[in-house]
């Protein structure tokens, strides 16, 4: 298998394929419990800070 074939492939994929994919992949870790991190609720989100 081809590392950097595999990361290409993966990042064209659209953002929902990927959450699919990982589901799919690894559902324990995907439906685990989520502990908040340092710093994740600080951050300001606001229309527009998403790339497209």
């Amino acid at each position: 298998m081809n590392p950097a074939a595999a990361d290409a492939w993966w990042q064209s994929l659209p953002d929902e394929r990927r959450v699919q994919i990982h589901r799919w992949v690894d559902p324990p870790a995907a439906a685990g419990p989520h502990t908040a991190t340092a710093g994740q609720y600080e951050l300001p989100i606001t229309k527009g800070d998403h790339p497209q």
